[in-house]
């Protein structure tokens, strides 16, 4: 009994949106998400269990030293500094998670994936619900009145567009396993309707891109006819309700900011807010450093007014150079290999089409949000990434030595 409501336990802190910050380094926080707490279950299963993998020990001990001397040889060449080294060690708690997925695996054996849809769409609806209740109807909760903000009146971690893409990515994650007949239609259309308002009032555009993109590789894999005319049907319904109602929307407080920018792009001017300019001048920088970038040091330094290159890639480079960046990018391609390895053994499906539709539904739109926002430096999303890899390693060790 215990366990089974451990595994619960367990789950909400991997997957809610929530931090605490413990200390300031230089004018930036250093926080703790929820799901470095999981990081509790190695110590326990190396004292009770033991891990049989021993490249789910291996590899973060590996990745951690990697990312921390590259931070380290930099502090050394500008005079000591320790901002850098923080920084590194801030990025690379999350490879902890590979370890930690897979003490999850070996303690709780192979799990249901319902587990964690349920966890998911609980954590969806509460923090839909801190939005009706802490929030100004018709303004959420969170930063400037966007939705998606709060969590019972907690502020959940990062910025409300970093919250919207991972509540986003949930969610194709979700429609990904509906595809493959492992979550109904009943928990799909109700995630989804939950989200859709989540990330439309979030108003963050990068979560509407990634929720189409998900969307139509979804459809692209349907072949029954009805079921297409159906998600269509959803779809023009949620359109035609946003254009038939666009004057209240427009002259909703929320909207105030969408459309002003509206008005701004459509008048001539950059329609990336600027991004264009930090993505050259991080491209410039990353010239001069390109094999191992600034080690970890902080981007404001470079660039004055932000923090961040407000891109994955472009940020991956300037903190780690072209050799961190490889590194961390095949480390993401080979979970989702291993995933799609994984789940053949879970659904009725070869294990070709399964990866088809994990990169349709789930990586490629990954993969495009980071053209516009570092989605993996998101201490959760890049959490559940590693998680999820100790989590197979140890998987891939039993099934080939059951043979």
């Amino acid at each position: 009994m215990l366990k089974r409501h451990s595994v619960y336990i367990f789950a909400f802190l991997l997957l809610s949106p929530l931090s605490i910050t413990l200390l300031e380094v230089s004018g930036k926080p250093v926080d703790i998400a929820s799901s470095d707490l999981i990081s509790v279950l190695i110590p326990f299963s190396l004292i009770y269990v033991g891990l049989r993998n021993k490249l789910t020990l291996l590899l973060p001990v590996f990745l951690i030293i990697f990312y921390l001397s590259l931070a380290m040889i930099h502090s050394i060449l500008e005079d000591g500094q320790l901002s850098n080294v923080i920084s590194s060690l801030r990025f690379s708690k999350q490879f902890l998670l590979i370890a930690a997925g897979g003490a999850f695996f070996v303690i709780y054996k192979q799990n249901k994936s319902n587990v964690f849809v349920r966890t998911f769409c609980v954590i969806s609806v509460v923090i839909l619900f801190s939005d009706i209740v802490w929030g100004a109807f018709p303004r959420g909760c969170g930063y400037e009145g966007r939705w998606g903000g709060c969590f019972l009146g907690l502020d959940v971690y990062g910025f409300p567009n970093s919250s919207a893409s991972y509540l986003t990515i949930g969610f194709l994650v979700i429609l990904f396993l509906h595809s493959i007949k492992l979550v109904s239609i009943k928990v799909t259309i109700f995630t989804f309707v939950i989200i859709v308002i989540l990330s439309l009032l979030s108003l963050s555009r990068t979560s509407w891109i990634t929720l189409f993109f998900g969307g139509i590789g979804f459809l692209f894999f349907l072949r029954n006819p009805f079921l297409i005319f159906a998600y269509l049907s959803l779809l023009f319904i949620t359109v035609g309700l946003i254009f038939f109602n666009m004057d209240v929307i427009i002259n909703t407080a929320i909207f105030e900011g969408v459309v002003n920018k509206v008005a701004y792009y459509s008048s001539g001017n950059e329609i990336t807010s600027g991004r264009t300019h930090i993505w050259l001048d991080t491209l410039v920088l990353w010239s001069d450093q390109p094999l191992f970038g600034y080690g970890f040091d902080y981007f404001s330094k470079y660039v004055v007014g932000f923090d961040t290159p407000h891109q994955q890639y472009l940020e991956l480079l300037f903190k780690s150079g072209f050799f961190g960046t490889v590194i961390y990018l095949l480390l993401c391609c080979y979970t989702v290999f291993l995933l799609s390895d994984f789940l053949k053994y879970k659904a009725y499906f070869n294990e070709g089409s399964i990866l088809l539709r994990l990169l349709a539904i789930v990586a490629f739109p990954i993969a495009l949000n980071g053209l516009f926002q570092p989605i993996l430096s998101y201490s959760t999303v890049a959490n559940i990434v590693m998680f999820t890899l100790g989590y197979l390693l140890e998987f891939n060790k039993v099934k080939f030595s059951e043979g």
